[in-house]
């Protein structure tokens, strides 16, 4: 058998627990523990891929390994999350939407695995898997804390739309370009120390808008990327 690099694997190891863990939780009832079991999941997901680039002990087998994991944690736990939490009396409509939102999660990440260039690294085609989960597991946490958990009966919306996001042609920035060594303008430093203030007071509804803005971000994207076309196509008169 080949050898296979054992920090980043053990990060990724991590995250598989966490997702493991999250749907035992949320089977005992215990839901937001389960959602802030998800949100360590996601931080161990983040870690491993840091830690794989930067002793450059990237591999095939991590790859492989890290969306197998990543189809636990952010495909099986969130879905089952919600269907403990609000889905489980809708019967059959209830496993429909858990198991379309697992579907999606896999072949996320399948034409993720397959398609992997030099420029999917730098934009996603679809919603992350992390990202998706992240918008229930925020949901789930922000309705928990201003205790407007019937809320949580919108859910299977949200878990339709976020399915399909993931597998829709919508480009998302990837946090790998994200540049910390080099020089930024001011006012990034501004934004970030703001952030860090509203995730220590109000982690939840930082949370929240984090995931929820990353997911209009993508709209954002697009709608700019058709504006850009439609300038490029628009005939140039002729001044002569």
């Amino acid at each position: 058998m080949k050898k296979v690099y054992l920090l980043p694997n053990l990060f990724t190891t991590a995250n598989l627990f966490c997702g493991v863990a999250s749907i035992c939780f949320a089977s005992q009832g215990e839901f937001t523990q389960a959602a802030w079991i998800l949100i360590a999941a996601m931080f161990f997901d983040v870690l491993d891929g840091m830690v794989a680039r930067l002793t450059n002990s990237t591999s095939y087998f991590g790859v492989q390994y890290d969306s197998l994991s990543d189809l636990i944690s952010f495909g099986v736990a969130p879905s089952w999350l919600i269907y403990s939490m609000a889905l489980s009396n809708m019967g059959r409509v209830g496993i429909a939407l858990i198991f379309v939102y697992i579907a999606c999660t896999a072949l996320r990440l399948a034409r993720f695995n397959s398609q992997i260039n030099d420029e999917e690294k730098k934009v996603f085609t679809g919603m992350p898997s992390p990202a998706a989960a992240g918008v229930l597991v925020s949901i789930v946490l922000l309705l928990h804390e201003y205790q407007i958990i019937e809320w949580i009966r919108f859910a299977p919306i949200v878990m339709i739309a976020v399915s399909y996001l993931m597998v829709s042609r919508i480009r998302y920035p990837s946090i790998n370009r994200i540049n910390l060594k080099g020089r930024q303008p001011f006012f990034y430093l501004v934004g970030a120390i703001l952030a860090i203030c509203m995730g220590v007071f109000h982690t939840e509804l930082f949370l929240f808008c984090g995931f929820g803005g990353y997911l209009v971000l993508g709209f954002v994207m697009k709608f700019y990327s058709e504006l850009q076309r439609k300038k490029a196509q628009k005939p140039v008169s002729n001044l002569s």
